[in-house]
């Protein structure tokens, strides 16, 4: 199965007419081709799980950034279920993170020495924060 298949199964997005992007749109190749490059994947005609299981949740976290630039007027109805979406798509991905992790940069490589930071133990930045 190749890498677009593979995550649409994974996060529920393979009815065209029911996607998880606001709208019910489906997400498109740019947005695929995006999370690959952000989770360091490039092998589209046989992915690993490991590498299904991070875009996937590159997905997820961009699908919960769309839903929250939906208008929320009140809690009540229809628009109550845009926070309910956004949360529960977030939830998946972070299901998915501490599953499969971070691609791309590895977490080595974002340990770095924080002079602010007044915790115990090593700091971790996030990825794409220098």
């Amino acid at each position: 199965m190749n890498l677009i298949d593979a995550v649409r199964f994974e996060i529920g997005d393979n009815d065209s007419d029911n996607g998880i992007f606001p709208g019910q749109k489906q997400f498109d190749r740019t947005q695929l081709d995006y999370a690959a490059a952000y989770e360091g994947v490039t092998e589209y005609d046989n992915p690993t799980q490991m590498e299904i299981g991070r875009v996937s949740a590159k997905m997820l976290e961009m699908a919960a950034a769309a839903w929250a630039t939906q208008p929320v007027e009140s809690e009540l109805g229809p628009m109550a279920e845009v926070n309910k979406t956004r949360t529960h798509l977030r939830a998946l991905a972070a299901e998915l993170r501490a599953k499969w992790g971070f691609g791309g940069t590895s977490t080595v490589e974002r340990i770095r020495e924080a002079p602010n930071y007044s915790g115990s133990g090593l700091y971790v930045l996030p990825p794409g924060i220098n």
